[in-house]
């Protein structure tokens, strides 16, 4: 039998484009870099993608872990913010879904003082001795602040207390003398106490100074004041025990006092300074 010879015709078919999707992200630091030392310091991220041909290899960079302690820009700068570690992430933008991390450590950030609270020795809040004096103390957060230094100051009564540089306040006449602390770490975080002086000897002279005298002692049914030009004062009458049974608000001259006769103590305060002293009522 005769054969036969075929043929066979092809043709070459060229195929373009195709969308190449992105298949792994590779995210590593500037210089390899896997960590941040300075404080507020910055890294530089990057991404390595594959296919070499991929379409689209623009990533979005977030923070996946641990976003209080830095934050990235849309160009990929890694920012310091805390001392710990964190998380990078770049995500592909083409819609394949694919993903790389970074984990990076940040150390060496300077962290600022929050907040301070003011408290006497032993939480005491006055000083009632002659002369005598009271430690103050404070307690600054975060507890891993950098710098818990903190300088004194007297607010208000400087001529009543005063304050050195370790915060050791001594009384100087009887009244109350405001204190505040403020942050050295220059946050500007402030704290302050009201501390009550009291007990401090009154010479002749400092009684015949002072703005607000009272008369008479004993008295009976009314008090009268010299108050040398102030429009207002409290008055505040307790009993031995320290019951208060008067609580005013005193603009004239003359306070009625119905009371019961006995020994009580009458406290008149204006401004910062006070007088405290014993009242008999017949």
């Amino acid at each position: 039998s005769q054969g036969r010879i075929g043929r066979i015709w092809h043709k070459i078919i060229t195929i373009s484009g195709q969308q190449v999707k992105v298949t792994g992200i590779t995210v590593t630091g500037s210089g390899n870099a896997s960590s941040i030392i300075t404080d507020k310091g910055t890294l530089q991220m990057q991404a390595s993608i594959l296919p070499a041909d991929a379409s689209n290899k623009e990533v979005t960079w977030s923070i996946s872990a641990g976003s209080n302690n830095g934050n990235i820009s849309s160009k990929g700068l890694l920012s310091a913010l805390k001392n710990g570690a964190l998380t990078v992430k770049a995500t592909a933008k083409d819609g394949s879904g694919v993903i790389g991390t970074k984990n990076i450590n940040i150390t060496g950030q300077i962290v600022k003082v929050t907040s301070i609270s003011v408290q006497g020795m032993n939480n005491s809040t006055s000083i009632n001795q002659a002369g005598g004096t009271l430690q103050l103390e404070v307690i600054v957060l975060p507890a891993d602040a950098a710098n818990k230094a903190v300088s004194w100051e007297t607010v208000t009564g400087e001529n009543i207390g005063a304050v050195n540089n370790s915060g050791l306040v001594t009384a100087k006449k009887n009244g109350i003398v405001k204190i505040l602390a403020t942050a050295k770490d220059g946050s500007n975080v402030k704290g302050e106490i009201d501390i009550t002086i009291s007990g401090q000897n009154t010479s002749v002279s400092a009684i015949t100074d002072r703005a607000i005298h009272f008369y008479p002692n004993p008295a009976h049914h009314h008090i009268y004041f010299d108050r040398k030009g102030i429009n207002r004062y409290s008055v505040k009458i307790f009993t031995i025990t320290g019951l208060k049974v008067l609580d005013k608000e005193v603009t004239e001259d003359i306070l009625e006092i119905n009371l019961q006769g006995g020994c009580y103590v009458i406290v008149i305060a204006h401004d910062d300074e006070f007088i405290k002293e014993k009242l008999l009522i017949y």
